[in-house]
């Protein structure tokens, strides 16, 4: 688990692997662009987020931050600041310094700092007065002031067009303490409330054996597995080497169970193979082999037709095919022709009654109480008690992909041509046109075409969202295309300023900035850090800032970098970072703090 340890609040920490230490101080980089941090004090359970010590026109320091009791869901709702003056000489400053700060022209209620203490220590300058000039270390008095405003500050700072904080006779403008900082903080107290409600523990390995830690690196479940997983629906499979068990995956041998999120094992190590839990239910494969079962949260066997035929199961006809993944109560079933035949999908309800026949060339899971099947050119969507109606599709496009979480189909408007001379010398048709590259847009269950087909790219919609990638700096041979996010209107709720767009899992999603972006000035300032890779919120309902929120740390932007951010599972996402010659493979939370296995 990569954090960092120190003994002193603002000492210099150094990054070192953590594994179940207590030092004084756990110090964790979150966002390097504006360099906010978590900070968690082993002695009194304390967690700190925010930015400290930032220095203001080389004259004044100031931290902001929010604060977390140990085993809390939330925040407390004091934001904590700290001021600090510097002055060249003993000065004997006030016990109390008020700070005011105004929110786009509206000033805040005033808040008295009280003084901590005043202590002397000594700052590099350049000395002018002698050539060449030459640095000295010249004596300095800091003066501390500490106080608190309400946490729900943070909100209307982080949302503010301009500010404005006034202390000691100064006017602090935002370039000290820009908003992309504040946004960050905000960023990272949401996501560090999400991981507090959680109760997470995070894998580790030392000596080839796993444990689990918790999010600050303390010893919770001690390193005694040959294998450990992340956690899926509050649990996570954990098994030992058993050479009594039947093969598994790898031809390894080995007993599975599961833990919870305090790390008990709630479901004994008796299987030799065992899936992570999606819809309440797992499958698991007996310890001497056999066909594969449906276990609950608590280890019993529903016994629903999954399990009343066995996993793998064999049809009348000669064909063979087995149960898969659950969904909102729904198991969807895949059967294979007799002999190498093509696969046919269908589902069965948790009562073991076939809904579906397993006859469609492909189907989605269910979202919202619907799923879709594909059956030849035509679609289908389908309810839980197998009532079906036929996708109608516009004139002129197909669909990509069916059913989504909002009912909306992918459709797609083929552009190949012939003649691309040709083809681009109409310049009043639509640049997809031109260019003879496909078009994309989206259409719902009755044919209606809801967004049109003018992206470039698009991927389905995920949590209300879809990427839909626009046609950008477009000539006559080629065409690039920079990704925003559209909603179920076809509005695009931010800048088309990125690369690569991911779906989203969880509310966030994996995004590569573009320098030739719609917001160049935010791209540019995140590539100079991170190479640009970061994941995003949506926001709720308002406009997303692309500020990178919630970056990934190893692309500086210098060395040749390439990531692959994966989708966040259970608040945990899997990160592959190939840097110069190197692949590198960690694990991240949703506050951004990254997880090392040891040797």
């Amino acid at each position: 688990m990569f954090i960092r340890k120190c003994t002193a609040i603002f000492s210099l920490c150094l990054p070192v692997l953590v594994q179940a230490q207590e030092p004084e101080f756990f110090i964790s980089l979150l966002n390097p662009v504006h360099n906010v941090v978590s900070m968690y004090q082993a002695k009194t359970g304390l967690t700190m987020i925010g930015v400290f010590n930032q220095t203001v026109g080389g004259y004044q320091k100031i931290s902001v931050y929010a604060g977390f009791p140990d085993k809390t869901s939330a925040p407390m709702d004091r934001l904590g600041i700290v001021m600090q003056t510097i002055d060249d000489h003993k000065t004997d400053r006030p016990a109390q310094m008020p700070v005011t700060l105004t929110i786009d022209g509206v000033q805040a209620p005033t808040v008295l700092l009280q003084k901590n203490r005043t202590e002397q220590t000594t700052q590099r300058v350049n000395d002018l007065t002698v050539t060449p000039a030459v640095e000295r270390d010249v004596p300095i008095f800091v003066t501390v002031y500490w106080g608190t405003m309400p946490l729900s500050t943070l909100e209307q700072w982080a949302n503010a067009k301009a500010y404005d904080l006034e202390f000691d006779g100064s006017h602090l403008a935002s370039r000290w303490l820009t908003l992309g900082t504040l946004k960050s903080i905000r960023a990272a107290v949401k996501a560090e409330t999400t991981m507090f409600a959680s109760n997470q523990l995070i894998t580790y390995r030392v000596d080839g054996k796993y444990g689990f830690t918790d999010t600050h690196g303390r010893l919770v479940v001690p390193a005694r597995f040959d294998f450990a997983g992340s956690f899926h629906e509050d649990l996570a499979r954990i098994a030992v080497d058993d050479p009594q068990a039947a093969s598994g995956e790898g031809g390894v041998h080995r007993r599975y169970g599961y833990i919870d999120t305090a790390g008990k094992e709630v479901i004994p190590m008796k299987y030799s193979g065992a899936s992570n839990f999606l819809g309440g239910v797992a499958q698991v494969v007996p310890l001497q082999g056999g066909n594969t079962l449906m276990i609950d949260k608590t280890g019993q066997m529903p016994t629903v037709g999954p399990n009343s035929l066995g996993w793998k199961f064999a049809v009348n006809d000669g064909s063979k095919g087995w149960s898969t993944w659950t969904q909102e109560d729904m198991v969807m079933i895949a059967v294979q022709q007799a002999g190498n035949g093509p696969w046919k999908y269908g589902f069965w309800n948790m009562q073991g009654k076939i809904v579906v026949p397993a006859k469609y060339d492909y189907a989605t899971f269910y979202t919202n109480g619907k799923a879709s099947l594909r059956d030849g050119k035509d679609w289908l969507v389908t309810d839980k008690f197998g009532n079906l109606q036929k996708m109608s599709r516009p004139s002129g496009v197909t669909v990509v992909d069916g059913y989504s979480d909002n009912g909306m189909a992918l459709v797609k408007k083929e552009n190949g041509c012939s003649d691309p001379v040709k083809a681009w010398s109409k310049t009043s048709a639509p640049i997809l046109e031109r260019l003879c590259i496909d078009a994309y847009g989206f259409a719902d269950a009755d044919g209606r075409l809801v967004i049109p087909t003018v992206y470039a790219k698009a991927s389905q919609f995920s949590e209300g969202l879809a990427a839909a990638g626009k046609p950008v700096n477009c000539q006559k041979d080629h065409c690039n295309v920079r990704y925003t996010y559209v909603d179920a209107t076809g509005k695009e709720i931010m800048p088309a300023s990125f690369s690569r767009a991911e779906p989203f899992h969880g509310g966030l999603a994996a995004v590569l900035l573009s320098q030739d972006a719609e917001d160049p000035a935010a791209s540019e300032l995140a590539f100079a850090k991170t190479g640009g890779y970061a994941y995003i919120d949506h926001g709720g309902p308002g406009p997303t800032s692309i500020y990178p929120e919630r970056i990934t740390t190893l692309c500086d932007g210098k060395t040749p970098c390439e990531q692959t951010l994966g989708p966040f599972e259970d608040n945990i996402a899997v990160v592959t970072t190939k840097l110069g010659t190197g692949t590198l493979i960690y694990r991240i939370d949703r506050a951004g703090r990254i997880y090392w296995d040891g040797k």
